[in-house]
């Protein structure tokens, strides 16, 4: 089974009914944002709801962040993400993560405020202290896409090695 990231951000994140009126078409746009994995598909979405919609107001914005940061951290083995006064944390599902030994060189290549947390369930933390949910969404999504940017590299200089699908960064 396909992990489900849990991300625990405190900010408005939602289709407001004055934005998509029909309830019908609200859960259709739910389920696509739901599907945003990437840069590429997080910008076809905001491109339709601007065409069919207008202006994308802030807690849509946020709900397509949410997932496009969703998406990224998945392919990291990322179960649960949060805030803490430190900074963001991720917590790691070993079933679902890469190699440690790929993750902890990507991760060391990616930003200096990034560290392993060893506790009861691995994870990692990207130390900023008073981040709030929309800094930490600005800054996790493109940090989490370096990280699987470098863990492709890695696997393709390894011996026969093959990278995953490239993500495109913003």
């Amino acid at each position: 089974p396909e992990l489900d990231t849990r991300v625990e951000l405190h900010i408005d994140a939602y289709l407001p009914e004055e934005y998509v009126s029909d309830e019908q078409m609200r859960v259709e746009i739910y389920k696509r944002i739901a599907m945003v994995a990437d840069e590429d598909s997080r910008m076809a979405i905001e491109d339709e709801l601007i065409d069919r919609f207008g202006d994308i107001p802030a807690p849509v914005e946020n709900l397509i962040q949410i997932a496009q940061l969703r998406g990224a951290t998945r392919k990291l083995g990322v179960s649960h993400l949060f805030l803490k006064p430190d900074g963001m944390h991720f917590k790691l599902d070993e079933k679902h993560m890469p190699p440690l030994d790929l993750l902890f060189e990507a991760v060391s290549r990616t930003d200096p405020r990034f560290r392993f947390d060893v506790g009861k369930k691995p994870g990692l933390v990207l130390s900023q202290r008073g981040m709030t949910a929309e800094s930490a969404l600005k800054e996790a999504i493109p940090l989490m896409q370096k990280v699987l940017d470098h863990i492709k590299q890695l696997r393709q200089d390894q011996p026969g090695g093959q990278g995953e699908q490239q993500v495109k960064l913003p």
